[in-house]
């Protein structure tokens, strides 16, 4: 995708992926060698990202950088669109606001026959979301 930004409490459909902002501006930007979806601000982000279509496997990159509040990930399940499992990204409470480094991972996730992830939720602090595969 190209680089861009998505104003808070809209809806962009991107084919395949949808983005609800919710109350958050949200953006693109390049990082190195690749395109990154970030918050802009950083502390108090809550959006959606749903699926087009439901699917059984799902491997997610994203990248904590600098955390300055805890930031969940919730995995959105098709039939109830209900959280199935989550995800907490916590900065220690004694580390400063130049927690230094940055902190790289790939989320899987595997759902039981009938109960296809959807989407996921994203509440908190700031994060990059690299890419998100999806395997029927």
């Amino acid at each position: 995708m190209t680089c861009r930004s998505f104003e808070k409490n809209g809806i962009y459909d991107l084919g395949e992926l949808i983005i609800d902002t919710r109350g958050t501006d949200l953006l693109i930007e390049q990082l190195d060698d690749e395109r990154v979806l970030t918050g802009r601000g950083g502390h108090h982000i809550d959006c959606r990202i749903l699926f087009r279509h439901a699917y059984g496997r799902m491997v997610c990159r994203l990248g904590v950088d600098r955390l300055t509040t805890d930031t969940h990930i919730g995995l959105i399940e098709s039939r109830s669109l209900k959280e199935v499992q989550s995800f907490s990204f916590s900065r220690p409470r004694h580390v400063g606001h130049d927690g230094g480094g940055a902190l790289w991972t790939h989320l899987e996730y595997r759902a039981s026959p009938l109960n296809e992830i959807q989407g996921l939720t994203w509440r908190g602090g700031s994060l990059r979301l690299s890419s998100i595969t999806l395997i029927p």
